[in-house]
C-alpha cells in the first residue's frame, strides 16, 4: 500500500533536476482521468434496430450520445520532447506520452495506410505504407538528443508493434458495430457511418469475415478470451510511465514483479484486482520465504526472473510480459522461455548447426598451427643449410687466396690454424694503406707477404 501511495504523491512533481539532467522539459504528472478525454466533439450513434420481416430496419434509431473520434492533439506547435526507457517506449511527461498514444491510434485508423481489407499486418511490410506512417510519426517528434538518437530503431519498432495493436482494435470495433448485428443480412456490406472507413475496403473487408477460415479464428479467439482470468487496474497508462514514476520516487528501476502489484491492485484500497491477481501476488510470497530459508538472496535479478516464471509461467512468443507492448525476448536477458513443437526443433537444428560451425573452426585452427609449424621447421633447415653453405663457400675462397701466397692448407684444422695466426698478426702488426690517385680503392698490404694473389 505504501508503494502505490507514493505514486500517488507523483501527481504534484513536476519533473524538478531529473528533467534537467536529461534535457527535457516534463509536465507536472497525475492521475486525473481528465486527459483520456477527446478535445473533438460529441456524436450521436446510429444502430440498425430489428423490426421488419427480415428482423432489421434501414431507419437508423438514435442512442446515447458517447465519445466521437479522436481529435489530432499532437504536435500543434512543432515536435514533441519525449522520455524514452532502454527498450524504445516512451515513458515521459506522462500527458503527452497518452497524446502521443492517440496520435498513433489516429494513424492506425487511416484508410490511406493501413487498409481493412488486409487480413494481416505483416502485408504492410512489403509495401511503403509502414514506412509512410513512420515518417509521419518521425515529423512530430524531437530526437536531436544524442541519447534518444541512439535508440531511434528501437522507437520505430515498438511504434510498428503499437500500430499493428490499434489497427487489429480498430477492425474489431469496425465488426463488432458494422458487421455482426446484420452478419446474415445484405445490409453488412453498406458503408459505415464513419468517414475513415473506405467503403471499397469495406465491402473486402465483409467478404474475409464471411470466410470459413476466419469464423474458425473468431470462435478460437471468443473462446481463449473466456478463459482470461486476470485483470489490470492501468486504465490508460502505460507499463513504461508506470516504472518511470516509480523510479522517480525509489530511485531504481522497477523488476517486473514491483509492475506486477503496482497494476494488478484496486485503486483506493490497494487490494488485488481480481482472485487470479491475488493467488499470483500469495504465490510469490511464498516464493520468497521459501528461498529466505534456504538463505538465497531474493534481490538478485536471476532469482526474481526464476520466481516470476514459477509463479505466472514462463515467456511465449516472443513477447516480454510486465515491460510494456512490443518487448522481445533478446532485449531482456536472464528471462525464462518456453519453446514448443517447431520452435523447439528450431532450436535443435540450430544448436547442431552452432555446434559443427564450432568444431570446423577449431579444426581449421587446428590445421592452421600445424601448417605455421611446419612451416617453420623448413625455414629453419632453409636457414642453416644457407649458413653451412655459406661457410663451405668461405673456406674455400680463403684456401684459393691462402694457396695464392704459398700457404699450404689441406685440412679444415689447418685452416684454422692459419686463420688464427693471420688474426694474430693482424692485431699485432697494422696494415699499411697505399692510396694511388689514379686508383679510386684503398689497398691495404696484408701482414705477410704474397706477390702471386690477384687482387681484382
Amino acid at each position: 500500500m505504501e508503494l502505490y501511495t507514493g505514486l500517488r504523491s507523483l501527481a504534484v512533481l513536476s519533473g524538478g533536476d531529473h528533467e534537467e539532467n536529461t534535457g527535457y522539459e516534463d509536465e507536472n504528472i497525475g492521475y486525473d482521468d481528465s486527459e483520456t478525454q477527446d478535445i473533438g466533439g460529441m456524436f450521436q450513434q446510429q444502430v440498425m434496430s430489428p423490426s421488419n420481416d427480415n428482423g432489421l430496419s434501414e431507419t437508423p434509431t438514435i442512442t446515447k450520445r458517447q465519445r466521437g473520434p479522436n481529435q489530432k492533439n499532437w504536435a500543434l506547435e512543432g515536435p514533441e520532447k519525449l522520455l524514452w526507457n532502454r527498450f524504445g517506449l516512451p515513458k515521459g511527461p506522462r500527458k503527452k506520452v497518452a497524446r502521443f498514444s492517440r496520435y498513433l491510434g489516429i494513424l492506425a485508423k487511416d484508410c490511406s495506410l493501413f487498409s481493412i481489407s488486409e487480413p494481416d499486418f505483416r502485408k504492410f511490410n512489403k509495401s511503403d505504407n509502414y514506412e509512410r506512417a513512420w515518417n509521419r510519426v518521425k515529423e512530430t517528434l524531437d530526437l536531436t538528443h544524442p541519447r534518444v538518437a541512439c535508440l531511434e530503431s528501437k522507437i520505430r519498432e515498438k511504434v510498428r508493434s503499437k500500430l499493428n495493436e490499434r489497427w487489429k482494435h480498430w477492425k474489431s470495433e469496425l465488426s463488432k458495430k458494422w458487421y455482426k448485428p446484420f452478419k446474415n443480412s445484405p445490409l453488412r456490406f453498406r458503408k459505415p457511418d464513419d468517414d475513415r472507413v473506405d467503403e471499397d475496403q469495406w465491402k473486402v473487408f465483409v467478404a474475409n469475415n464471411d470466410k470459413k477460415k476466419h469464423q474458425r479464428m473468431v470462435t478460437i479467439n471468443k473462446r481463449n478470451r473466456s478463459q482470461k482470468r486476470m485483470n489490470q487496474s492501468t486504465g490508460t497508462r502505460t507499463y513504461s510511465s508506470l516504472a518511470h514514476e516509480y523510479e522517480l520516487l525509489h530511485g531504481k528501476e522497477p523488476d517486473r514483479w514491483e509492475l506486477f502489484k503496482l497494476t494488478h491492485r484496486k485503486v483506493g484500497t490497494q487490494e488485488p484486482i481480481d482472485a487470479a491477481s491475488a493467488k499470483a501476488i500469495a504465490d510469490f510470497e511464498e516464493a520468497e520465504q521459501n528461498r529466505l530459508t534456504m538463505n538465497v538472496d531474493i534481490t538478485a535479478p536471476e532469482i526474481r526472473e526464476e520466481m516470476y516464471a514459477e509463479v505466472l509461467g514462463k515467456e511465449k512468443g516472443n513477447q516480454v510480459r510486465g515491460l510494456g507492448a512490443g518487448v522481445t525476448w533478446d532485449e531482456v536477458p536472464g528471462i525464462h522461455v518456453e519453446e514448443r513443437g517447431v520452435s523447439k526443433e528450431v532450436q535443435l537444428l540450430r544448436e547442431r548447426l552452432e555446434a559443427q560451425t564450432k568444431e570446423a573452426q577449431e579444426r581449421e585452427a587446428r590445421l592452421m598451427d600445424e601448417l605455421q609449424r611446419k612451416m617453420a621447421e623448413q625455414t629453419k633447415k632453409m636457414e642453416e643449410m644457407f649458413e653451412v653453405r655459406c661457410v663451405g663457400m668461405v673456406v674455400q675462397k680463403m684456401g684459393e687466396m691462402f694457396k695464392q701466397c704459398g700457404i699450404s692448407v689441406d685440412t679444415q684444422e689447418d685452416m684454422e690454424q692459419t686463420m688464427s695466426q693471420f688474426a694474430q698478426n693482424i692485431s699485432q702488426r697494422p696494415s699499411n694503406v697505399i692510396f694511388s690517385p689514379n686508383d679510386d680503392v684503398y689497398r691495404p698490404t696484408l701482414p705477410f707477404e704474397c706477390s702471386d694473389m690477384q687482387t681484382d
